[in-house]
């Protein structure tokens, strides 16, 4: 449901979830019978309609966690 507020087309979504599981690109462009290239570019259309940058992001605004910063460390 989440995926459909931010408007994610059915592919898109496809993508999204095969990116969760954690597959590499090339795993995952195989499993969709397209070219990593073509991947890439519903990965980039996917991280601009989430407003992230990186599948660690995508996968903490889904699942509602708070993104912790790589700079951040335990004091």
């Amino acid at each position: 449901m989440l995926l459909r507020l931010h408007q994610l087309t059915d592919r898109e979504r496809e993508v999204t979830q095969l990116l969760l599981t954690g597959l590499p690109i090339s795993a995952i462009a195989e499993r969709l019978w397209i070219t990593p290239e073509t991947l890439r570019g519903h990965v980039k259309a996917v991280f601009a309609k989430l407003g992230v940058n990186s599948r660690p992001q995508m996968a903490a605004l889904l699942s509602h966690e708070p993104v912790v910063s790589p700079s951040s460390s335990m004091r």
